[in-house]
């Protein structure tokens, strides 16, 4: 856990507590549970790790909201019950500004939300991102750390088996195979991904998604 050494050892393990309380609350499925949520907390790090000037404020923001982002997907929660939660749960912990920036990132950083709000500009579909201000930064970090553990493929191909348990292999297979080539492995081209740091590791984790779909390779777990 040292990669999330700005936050101390107690806060961590009251964020990771509620994760799994939610989770186990709601019948949060591992795809988007505490190993995701521990995933994307190395991968928020690591982003931030290239960034030279963010402030304590900034990080700390990253941090809960990329902890707690999946805790309102409405696939598993009603929006209101989910935020009422979550809005309890950092009331006591953050500042109120720091608490409406976590609100506000996490309500609007899904791939969902994002898709059905594209543009068009000079005859092309363009993604629009919300200006969240000051806390843009911390949105656009957030954001990226979900994308990058998207390429994971046993997370896409866990979620679908919980959806479809009754699918044959090869017919989850293919769907997931499908997804990844028409929406994850558009990442870069498509505009989705766009932090440097990401783009430099977005090959190599598309290289481990074939690699995965060759010996067919669902495990996942922390990094």
């Amino acid at each position: 856990m040292n990669h999330l050494n700005h936050l101390n050892q107690d806060p961590l393990i009251d964020l990771l507590t509620f994760i799994e309380c939610q989770c186990q609350k709601y019948n949060i499925d591992i795809s988007h549970g505490i190993i995701h949520s521990r995933r994307c907390l190395k991968w928020a790090q690591n982003i931030m790790n290239n960034e030279n000037d963010l402030s304590e404020d900034e990080k700390t923001v990253v941090m809960y909201a990329i902890a707690i982002h999946d805790l309102c997907d409405k696939k598993y929660v009603p929006l209101f019950e989910a935020i009422y939660d979550i809005r309890n749960f950092l009331e006591p912990r953050l500042s109120p500004e720091m608490t409406e920036a976590v609100l506000g990132i996490i309500q609007t950083m899904s791939y969902s939300f994002l898709n059905q709000r594209k543009l068009f500009k000079d005859g092309r579909e363009t993604l629009w991102f919300p200006d969240h201000g000051k806390w843009s930064r911390a949105y656009h970090i957030t954001r990226h750390a979900d994308l990058l553990d998207g390429y994971h493929v046993g997370r896409c191909y866990l979620y679908t088996k919980r959806t479809f348990p009754d699918w044959s292999e090869d017919d989850t297979w293919n769907v997931v195979l499908e997804l990844f080539q028409r929406r994850i492995y558009r990442y870069v081209s498509d505009g989705w991904i766009t932090h440097p740091y990401a783009i430099s590791v977005a090959s190599s984790l598309e290289e481990e998604a074939k690699e995965a779909f060759r010996t067919r390779n669902w495990e996942y777990k922390d990094l």
